[in-house]
């Protein structure tokens, strides 16, 4: 039988990425749960003896495979394995084991953990089976759902879908069966929408209904999710109004991710109605954000351009290697002379803001294009010189000014 805490609270040519660093910072904000104190409490004894109580007690096992120079592993300590709500969600079912593996029991474990990158966190069931692992730094929120996740009994799950399909309808049941399927990455939407049927109106915005559909919402088409925005100001009483927006921003984020990879506007359309409706700080930067990032997966660089070029000087942006990103796609795909204009008051800006040899190369670049040669060569040598002083390569710099030098 699995057990879970029913208070968790699931909160889920540059150097640029998918998403811009900015984004990324205003991301990071969304994975915080909880507040930091105790945490996890670790098992300090042998392996053996760790396997030992998780089948005496009818725990899993969490093992923490870390070496003591890595900094992830450093990381993961010092934050999220001191998060309360992971600490009482992994106390509760697990044995929680840390192994240097390097040092002490280690080196001669090397054959049992077959670890190869750390950290690397590894699952096992009271019977000492792996049933899940993972390698690199995750924050609390993505922690904890993969404990959730290695909880679920393949076997009871199967059973639970037999059951299901013979005809077992009850509330308690399919609330139960709804976890499985979540935490086991199953399809959900047919079950969610049986249990519903079984809720009055009244039922729906209970304590019991508000935690399930907060922690196992997954996306803004979820049925959970729909009902949370349609009564946002009770989930506020609930959990805070500054965590539940967050959630519910992580929320459309995520779907937001799921619309960048199958290139689905509908999707994409549907989340910026979801961010508008929400009430947060910077609302119209991350929806500028998300507007170019999707512009620039379908490659519509003329949405890409008339968006930024509308939108950007009536934001707040201090973000320099944004603003670079922006400008350099402009001018790779822009040729309207006024646009490249307004791309190259943007590059200043970013260069203004953090000065690095990517920006002086992008705003050189955007000079060459527009004709002002002397200026973009000017920045083009500046640009060199500091890829020079930090070891970088500069052959795209000088290849602009071998083009446009005569």
């Amino acid at each position: 039988m699995i057990t879970f805490v029913k208070k968790i609270r699931l909160n889920m040519r540059n150097q640029m990425t998918l998403f811009p660093k900015l984004l990324l910072l205003l991301l990071c904000t969304l994975t915080t749960i909880g507040v930091q104190a105790q945490g996890m409490d670790f098992f300090h004894g042998s392996w053996e003896e760790a396997k030992a109580m998780a089948k005496k007690e009818n725990k899993h096992i969490v093992v923490d495979a870390y070496a003591s120079w890595c900094g992830p592993c450093k990381k993961m300590a010092r934050t999220t394995f001191k998060n309360t709500v992971v600490g009482e969600f992994y106390n509760e079912n697990y044995v929680n084991f840390k192994i240097d593996m390097e040092k002490g029991e280690g080196p001669s474990l090397k054959s049992v953990f077959m670890v190869r990158a750390f950290p690397t966190i590894i699952y096992y069931n009271p019977e000492g089976k792996e049933v899940r692992r993972f390698k690199g730094f995750r924050p609390a929120e993505d922690f904890l759902l993969e404990g959730k996740k290695a909880l679920v009994n393949k076997e009871e799950l199967a059973e639970m879908k037999k059951t299901y399909e013979e005809g077992k309808k009850d509330p308690d049941f399919l609330k139960k069966y709804i976890e499985f399927l979540s935490y086991a990455d199953q399809p959900k939407e047919e079950v969610v929408n049986t249990y519903l049927k079984t809720q009055s109106k009244k039922q729906l915005k209970n304590e019991k209904n508000m935690q399930l559909f907060y922690e196992l919402a997954d996306g803004i088409e979820d049925p959970f999710f729909q009902i949370m925005m349609e009564n946002q100001e009770i989930y506020q009483k609930q959990f805070g109004k500054e965590e539940s927006v967050k959630h519910f921003r992580n929320i459309a984020i995520k779907s937001f991710q799921k619309s960048l990879e199958k290139k689905d506007e509908n999707l994409f359309k549907e989340v910026l109605g979801v961010v508008e409706k929400l009430d947060f700080e910077r609302k119209d930067l991350l929806l500028l954000q998300m507007e170019l990032e999707y512009y620039k997966k379908m490659q519509d660089w003329e949405k890409y351009a008339e968006t930024a070029y509308t939108k950007i000087d009536d934001i707040e942006i201090d973000n320099s290697g944004f603003l670079n990103d922006v400008a350099w796609r402009f001018y790779l795909n822009i040729e309207d002379k006024a646009k490249l204009e307004k791309a190259e008051d943007w590059s200043k800006k970013s260069v203004a803001l953090k000065s690095e040899y990517h920006n002086n190369d992008t705003l050189a670049a955007i000079l060459f294009k527009l004709g002002k040669i002397e200026e973009g060569h000017k920045v083009a040598l500046g640009a060199i010189e500091m890829a020079k002083a930090r070891r970088q390569n500069f052959k795209g710099t000088q290849d602009l000014i071998d083009k446009y030098v005569k």
